[in-house]
């Protein structure tokens, strides 16, 4: 994974889903997934637009007290 223009390898991430609508594990079109990083004591949460559909999304990485950010 890239970020700020740094290479990490060999990190693990747990991907998880927020949605209100259903409660089963299958994200859909308008699902959030997002993955939690810590880089140098600070943690970041890469995540995309649920609103857009498309065969690829981009992630956005966000400072957690940022987060507010992503959801506006």
């Amino acid at each position: 994974i890239y970020l700020n223009s740094s290479l990490y390898r060999g990190t693990k991430f747990i991907i998880k889903k927020y949605a209100s609508g259903n409660k089963d594990n299958i994200v859909r079109n308008n699902d959030r997934v997002y993955i939690n990083v810590v880089v140098k004591n600070k943690e970041y949460r890469l995540a995309t637009n649920a609103s857009q559909a498309g065969v690829e999304k981009i992630l956005s990485a966000l400072e957690i007290p940022d987060v507010g950010n992503l959801y506006q």
